[in-house]
Order: C-alpha cells, then structure tokens, then sequence
C-alpha cells in the first residue's frame, strides 16, 4: 500500500493505493476511512472529501447548495 495524495494540515484527506493487480484505493479523511474503492469511487470520494476540508477551512462556500 503506498500512499498518492495527502491534501489539508490538522485534518489531512490521505489517499492511498494497494500495490496488487486491481488497484484498489483507501481513502481517510478525520474519522471517515473509505475502503476498497475502484478508481472511479476513489475519484469522487476524494472530490468530496476536498471540497468539503475547503468549505470547513472557509475557503468555499457551501451555503444553499
């Protein structure tokens, strides 16, 4: 398992990628770890998880959406 992304300081999204033929990805982010995730999942799991640090962090605003 390596890990191919880390985003964000006291509360990191951390996103890691298994080393066998699928590929698999894990992704944390505070208390949320999401497991065995294609590529396709991984990509939006970690969308969220960004954009939701970012609005936590003020930096976007998700009022009304």
């Amino acid at each position: 398992m390596k890990t191919v992304f880390t985003f964000g300081g006291s509360n990191p999204i951390e996103l890691k990628q298994s080393d066998n033929k699928q590929g698999r990805f894990i992704l944390s982010y505070g208390y949320e770890v999401k497991r065995n995730l294609t590529y396709a999942q991984a990509a939006k799991a970690l969308g969220e998880a960004m954009l939701h640090h970012l609005a936590c962090e003020g930096q976007l605003n998700n009022e009304g959406v």
